[in-house]
């Protein structure tokens, strides 16, 4: 569980950089090109939230044989 704050990202350059980072990351085959089109095409539906992570809570893992 994460605790924190949560805040919507309103900058542009941040959304931008933000979803092309996350883009890299789930999606590595897709080219810079068809990235920037989509991004350019859906950003304005989009919303995106910051957390900031005040608190976390978990079990701790067992290590495995």
């Amino acid at each position: 569980m994460v605790f924190g704050k949560i805040s919507i990202i309103d900058n542009e350059e941040e959304k931008i950089r933000t979803i092309k980072i996350l883009t890299k990351k789930y999606a590595p085959n897709c080219n810079d090109e068809i990235i920037n089109q989509t991004i350019n095409a859906e950003k304005k539906f989009l919303c995106m939230l910051k957390l900031i992570p005040q608190h976390i809570t978990g079990k701790q893992a067992k290590k495995l044989k």
